[in-house]
């Protein structure tokens, strides 16, 4: 069953690859971007003294990460992604491969026993992924194997992942009363019609609910990231905000709304950061 899911996401990938960041507004939010510049400065301020930053990066599309990682961090890069998508290590290699040290790209779906396999080939001082947990069935057990993949002081990182929905924050009355209000506008906004109007390059070619499993599902938990907490990682960073993704209202918070950026209807993605301890 497993494989067919893996399948269907290469596919999908494979099929969307050259549109997949206009049609998304995740590459062109400020405020979320800005945010995870942050993050990686910081991670990148931990890992400071190492004659170079071994990095691997499960699931890493067309470099979103990387290319916040070559910004900010003045040491060599050893790279190693691990993507199923051809068509997107043809855009990641395109963009990056020659602005790191070394360059490399497993092919293969993202798989515990495929990173269990790799722990004859050395550590990594920066595991991190962006948008990716939620596309493993196995998500937990890969998030153990890659912990044993981290050098002693080295940093796991992901971010935009949705929270589990026993996880989520309870929002208030006023909370509830705003989302219902955002929700019904947002709806007549971005009726098929109006949004292939006002944003043809982003309307998506086909849905991808049956490839982002745990999305449309319970979310991801951070239960396997507070069990590491307790095995020898210690926890650096933590963010809880909003999704907005593909909304009249994703527009507004770039261009002219900036109150709107505030997390005022409940939390429902997060960022988080564990270091391993030396």
């Amino acid at each position: 069953m497993h494989q067919d899911l893996y399948a269907a996401n290469k596919a999908y990938y494979e099929r969307n690859a050259g549109r997949y960041e206009a049609a998304s507004w995740y590459y062109f939010n400020r405020y979320k971007a800005t945010a995870v510049r942050g993050e990686i400065r910081h991670c990148v301020s931990l890992l400071i003294g190492r004659p170079a930053l071994r990095v691997l990066e499960i699931g890493p599309g067309t470099g979103y990460l990387l290319g916040f990682l070559l910004e900010e961090a003045a040491l060599p890069i050893r790279y190693t992604g691990i993507e199923h998508s051809t068509e997107m290590t043809r855009i990641l290699t395109s963009r990056h491969a020659a602005r790191c040290t070394e360059f490399s790209v497993i092919s293969g779906s993202v798989t515990a026993g495929l990173l269990d396999n790799m722990h004859g080939a050395g550590e990594f001082d920066l595991v991190l992924g962006s948008s990716i947990l939620h596309h493993l069935p196995d998500y937990e057990d890969v998030v153990r194997s890659l912990a044993g993949l981290i050098a002693p002081g080295g940093l796991m990182y992901f971010v935009r992942e949705p929270i589990h929905r026993d996880e989520c924050a309870t929002p208030g009355v006023l909370s509830r009363v705003s989302e219902y209000c955002f929700r019904k506008a947002d709806g007549l906004l971005m009726t098929p019609v109006v949004r292939k109007r006002l944003w043809p390059a982003k309307v998506k070619a086909e849905d991808a609910s049956a490839i982002a499993i745990q999305m449309f599902r319970d979310g991801v938990t951070t239960r396997i990231f507070r069990g590491l907490e307790n095995g020898g990682f210690r926890r650096i960073a933590y963010r809880r905000y909003n999704r907005r993704v593909s909304s009249f209202f994703s527009f507004l918070e770039n261009k002219w709304c900036a109150p709107l950026r505030k997390d005022i209807f409940g939390n429902t993605l997060y960022s988080i950061c564990l270091q391993k301890e030396p």
